[in-house]
């Protein structure tokens, strides 16, 4: 993520962050995705598990779509310009949990 506004304090960036992830969690909801971690400035999501979904790539490219006019609305909310990238990847995946 980059953000026009670099001379902001590391407190300012985590409520950027809380705000903007707040606002994918709802679309996440509307979408039929569930948010499974954040890490820093990266918000994963998935669709279809653990139980498959026969939509669940269309699940996640409507959320994609939705975070990107989240962005441009939040960018205009809050005079912020930016920047993120939206992935999307469907297939199989192998979950680990480490102890």
């Amino acid at each position: 993520m980059k953000c026009s506004s670099t001379n902001q304090t590391a407190d300012q960036l985590v409520g950027l962050l809380n705000n903007l992830f707040g606002r994918f969690d709802i679309i996440g909801k509307r979408s039929g995705c569930e948010k499974i971690s954040t890490l820093g400035d990266c918000y994963y999501g998935v669709s279809g598990c653990p139980e498959p979904k026969p939509d669940h790539a269309q699940c996640c490219v409507e959320m994609g779509l939705s975070m990107i006019d989240a962005i441009q609305d939040f960018d205009t909310a809050t005079n912020e310009d930016i920047n993120m990238r939206v992935g999307i990847h469907t297939g199989k995946v192998n979950v680990t949990t480490y102890i």
